[in-house]
């Protein structure tokens, strides 16, 4: 659909092709860094799948923030039928 293909393109982009030195560096370009308001010091986050970049001042500030969320417990994984493992049989 339409808006859907829209939120792709302006997501991706800003999606720029990095090349890495042989000691595994990069150099993160200008228009990224003032984008994201990368000014000096960054915080590299793991999250499933991908790490993401933050100014360091942004991040202490979402993490700040977040924080004083309350996050709910997760639901309890559903009870199995049948018991744990397979069955066998000899003979």
């Amino acid at each position: 659909d339409t808006k859907g293909q829209m939120y792709i393109r302006r997501f991706t982009g800003s999606a720029v092709a990095i090349s890495l030195d042989p000691q595994f560096r990069f150099v993160m370009p200008d228009k990224l860094k003032a984008a994201v308001g990368i000014q000096n010091d960054v915080c590299l986050v793991g999250v499933p799948r991908m790490i993401e970049i933050w100014a360091k001042d942004r991040y202490e500030r979402w993490e700040k923030e977040s924080s004083e969320l309350e996050i709910p417990e997760p639901a309890a994984a559903p009870a199995r039928s049948g018991g744990e493992g397979g069955s066998s049989s000899s003979g």
